[in-house]
């Protein structure tokens, strides 16, 4: 009946026919160009699924209002071979549309906030600069740290939310280079070193010396490997452990791993803290985030043709490890060129 209402078709225009056999405005509606329903058909003779992706958004060609989610699922005969298709479309346009009004709104307001926030940056720096240091006293410095820091945090929390609405939206260009991973690693751990000795937290960097080179967006890594060590550092409480790895996961992707020894992420939650803005309620962390850093990691990760997921290390009794590892994969070659 969906089909029927969509195409104008009759139930009897489309029994027992060819789904490349359509009318092209009737193709054209459910979200296929003629080419399109040709490399299915070219599939189907060669007995294999060679060029179909499983799912897709479409916006529909000659209605540009409709928007369909559209599932793609081969049929195998005894032999091993395609003998036909099960394609699955639901209607998405009103879900399509209010996440573009989100985007549009969320987007307007990080433009709007970037210019100040970026003028109070400046504005400290200034002071900082041209403030003679005999007329600077200790709760001085600290005001103008606490700005300077709060300032710097609330820039980089809009700039991940600008770069996720560009993600979101395909327009996020990647500057990808070769970059020696274990190099980027352990400079990274550096950094952090001070931070892990206030919170007397162990940082344990075991990244091999030889990595490959990898091709990726040096800038964007680096944020994910911020994003993941600083929420480890968060939940690992004193004494605690948080440890670094890498790998080469396979002859085509190195994986990174960043273990802590904090409270552990619950099942139904896996998934779900990878979503914009969600938090794990109960968990206690030295500071609250924002919700937006693993959305980001996920996004940038797989931006570059990556996955990342996590996992809780968990064991019977009190004395049993405990934490979370966050691993991610990434393709040596880098990210996959973009489809024409």
């Amino acid at each position: 009946e969906f089909v029927q209402k969509i195409t104008s078709l009759s139930r009897e225009d489309l029994l027992n026919r060819r789904f490349s056999s359509l009318p092209e405005d009737a193709l054209l509606d459910l979200g296929y160009t003629v080419h399109e329903a040709e490399i299915l058909l070219q599939d189907l003779r060669q007995g294999q699924v060679v060029n179909s992706p499983k799912s897709t958004i479409k916006t529909v060609e000659n209605k540009p209002e409709r928007v369909l989610e559209r599932t793609t699922s081969p049929v195998w005969g005894q032999s091993g071979r395609v003998i036909g298709w099960i394609i699955v479309l639901r209607d998405v346009t009103e879900e399509y549309q209010l996440a573009q009004a989100r985007e549009l709104i969320t987007g307007t307001l990080v433009h709007d906030l970037r210019s100040p926030v970026s003028a109070v940056l400046s504005a400290v720096d200034v002071i900082e600069d041209v403030l003679p240091r005999d007329r600077k006293d200790d709760v001085m410095d600290q005001a103008l740290r606490v700005a300077h820091n709060g300032a710097t945090r609330v820039l980089g929390l809009i700039e991940t939310l600008l770069d996720i609405a560009r993600m979101q939206s395909g327009r996020m260009d990647l500057q990808v280079t070769t970059v020696d991973l274990g190099t980027l690693i352990t400079n990274l751990l550096l950094e952090f070193a001070p931070q892990g000795h206030e919170y007397k937290v162990i940082i344990c960097n075991e990244v091999p010396t030889d990595l490959p080179p990898v091709c990726l967006d040096q800038s964007k890594i680096t944020r994910v490997l911020t994003n993941l060590m600083d929420n480890a550092l968060k939940f690992t409480p004193a004494g605690g452990q948080v440890t670094v790895t890498a790998l080469l996961a396979s002859p085509d992707f190195v994986s990174v791993q960043i273990s802590d020894t904090g409270p552990g992420i619950p099942d139904e939650y896996r998934e779900k803290i990878f979503e914009q803005f969600t938090q794990i309620p109960g968990q206690h962390a030295r500071r609250r985030g924002s919700g937006l850093g693993l959305t980001f990691c996920r996004m940038a990760v797989e931006a570059h043709g990556g996955r990342i997921w996590v996992e809780s290390k968990s064991g019977a009794g009190s004395s049993a490890a405990k934490g979370s590892i966050f691993t991610f994969l990434l393709p040596i070659a880098g990210p996959p060129l973009p489809q024409p």
